[in-house]
């Protein structure tokens, strides 16, 4: 069996590739711009980091969701399975980010204080960073993913637009 793309839907699948993309590089730059003014240095490491301001991974999946609707708004005259299908997916990503992750790291905040008074060999044992801890920005707060969908929003209609506006197949 071979995998095929028509070439009506093969731009339509890349716009939306691209979307979703596009949203978690500017995410993880906003990351880095607002880590760099809180720090008062540049902090080029947020930009490959899990967890705070915005949620990267809400971002992306609300992009792809909301240039696929666009699309098939446009172009199928309403959405379809794949709209409910990436709607479904976006749900269970977006509520890892906020509620198992976060509360990882609020795990991972208490096991950092728990084995401050452990010897060198245990701590690095369970994985400790370079600061001798473990990592507790995982997930994210409410404000982080409503920041994120947001960002995902205005990224999926901008790139929907653009779509429509320049290749309009």
């Amino acid at each position: 069996m071979e995998l095929a793309i028509s070439r009506a839907t093969g731009p339509k699948v890349v716009c939306i590739v691209i979307s979703s993309l596009l949203a978690m590089l500017v995410a993880q730059i906003w990351k880095v711009i607002y880590h760099s003014v809180k720090q008062k240095r540049f902090a080029w490491r947020y930009f490959f980091t899990t967890g705070g301001m915005p949620s990267s991974h809400s971002s992306t999946m609300v992009s792809m969701v909301t240039t696929l609707a666009i699309l098939q708004l446009r172009y199928e005259g309403g959405v379809g399975y794949e709209f409910a299908i990436a709607v479904a997916f976006t749900i269970v990503v977006i509520y890892d980010a906020m509620g198992i992750r976060y509360q990882a790291g609020k795990h991972a905040d208490m096991l950092n204080k728990l084995l401050k008074t452990e010897p060198e060999n245990v701590r690095e044992e369970v994985g400790f960073d370079e600061n001798n801890e473990l990592k507790v920005s995982l997930g994210h707060k409410p404000l982080e993913v409503a920041i994120g969908i947001t960002l995902g929003v205005i990224v999926g209609i901008l790139c929907g637009i653009m779509y429509i506006l320049i290749i309009n197949v």
